[in-house]
């Protein structure tokens, strides 16, 4: 429920750009949209992944009640981040009308400040056992990002004001009344340490981990921009938000076993690492089978045709941007093992590799237009596969000697 409201909010803004921007708008929307998600993974890799295996020795209530100290923390390098990308976005985004650029910018920055935050309020409840909370925090969410679409139309509010405009209404809301929740179930921990020096130490590495992917989707686009032009990435754009309904449930998957595959990395327990590896590889095959033959393809019961027509315009690039989604998520017990084990610095060097391998795929543009985007998403996804395997066999040999 957490993960698919959560997802909800996302999507009905991208499927608002999509039906409101055009072709053009819609891939400037892209790269704000890939900005958007770069400034959210800096706290994120920086304070608030760290502070996650530092909260699990802590009693169960008591990991909420680190989310004033965690949040603090957090809240001025989410807003230089934002501050950052939001306006390394302006030299790609340059051939786009002033307004449209200008709207957009102003209501990233300040979602991207705002999102890490509410994100990590509902892991804290997900690492206490508060999942209720989580779940209520992004029916909130959902419900003010709709509302927000809804008021904004009637009002007349210029398009490229309401994508990430409703979802920065949506985050304050939320994450206001997450407080509200945390306040009434948490405990305060009197024996925890946390501070930003002992997040950013291990935090450094995670914050590689986090960003180079974050910078290589990014760079992607803009090579596919530069290269075939706006109007392509939009295309990509479309057929990307059409196979998002995917990932609400590998997102909830993840919300799930990710403190459970935590725990296991951990303990050195790989048994318990791999058995839950294979039960969500076997639910994400399973719904990505399911979602193909629903929405891959056009057809009278699809309901993405209707609500995303944009993405179903070039043959097979929905199928593969489905496939190539599916494939990125499913590495989420992997990464999270080895993130309880302790091995950021090692994450940091696969993510830049794989980073790599994305970038040099995105000049597939030229030869297949925009399929190149979701090849660049399956080269990212080999690059992390072939680096997890060997970190967690390392690991595995070590721990029988």
């Amino acid at each position: 429920m957490d993960s698919g409201l959560a997802a909800l909010a996302s999507f009905a803004g991208g499927v608002y750009a999509a039906n409101t921007l055009g072709d053009s708008g819609l891939g400037v929307y892209g790269l704000f949209f890939s900005s958007f998600v770069l400034a959210t993974m800096v706290p994120k890799g920086l304070i608030y992944i760290p502070a996650m295996p530092q909260a699990l020795p802590l009693p169960v209530l008591e990991r909420i009640g680190l989310y004033r100290r965690t949040l603090a923390i957090g809240a001025l390098p989410s807003l230089g981040a934002a501050m950052l990308t939001a306006f390394a976005v302006l030299p790609a985004s340059a051939q786009a009308p002033a307004d449209l650029v200008t709207a957009m910018a102003v209501t990233t920055l300040l979602a991207a400040w705002v999102s890490p935050l509410q994100d990590h309020l509902r892991e804290l409840l997900h690492l206490g056992k508060a999942s209720w909370g989580a779940a209520t925090m992004s029916f909130i969410q959902a419900g003010v990002v709709v509302s927000a679409l809804l008021v904004g139309e009637a009002l007349e509010i210029p398009p490229a004001w309401l994508p990430f405009g409703s979802l920065l209404c949506a985050n304050v809301v939320s994450l206001s009344a997450g407080a509200i929740i945390a306040e009434r179930v948490g405990r305060r921990s009197a024996d925890s340490d946390i501070s930003f020096r002992s997040l950013v130490r291990s935090g450094r590495w995670f914050l590689a981990g986090q960003v180079l992917p974050r910078i290589a989707d990014f760079a992607s686009r803009s090579i596919i921009v530069v290269i075939a032009g706006v109007e392509i990435l939009g295309v990509a754009e479309g057929a990307r938000i059409a196979s998002r309904p995917l990932l609400v449930f590998i997102g909830g998957v993840t919300a799930v076993l990710n403190p459970r595959a935590m725990e296991a990395g951990r303990a050195r327990d790989w048994r318990l690492g791999s058995k839950i590896a294979r039960l969500a590889a076997f639910g994400v095959v399973a719904v990505t089978a399911l979602y193909l033959a629903v929405a891959g393809v056009p057809w009278d019961l699809n309901p993405m045709t209707v609500l995303v027509p944009i993405g179903y315009t070039v043959a097979g690039l929905v199928p593969l941007t489905v496939v190539a989604n599916g494939a990125s998520a499913s590495l989420f017990v992997e990464r999270a093992q080895l993130v309880g084990a302790g091995r950021e610095r090692g994450l940091a060097f696969v993510e830049g590799f794989a980073a790599v391998a994305q970038v040099i795929a995105a000049l597939s543009v030229v030869a297949i237009g925009p399929f190149a985007f979701a090849v660049s998403l399956l080269a990212l996804t080999l690059g992390r596969g072939i680096g997890y395997e060997t970190l967690l066999r390392r690991e595995r040999r070590s721990a029988v000697g």
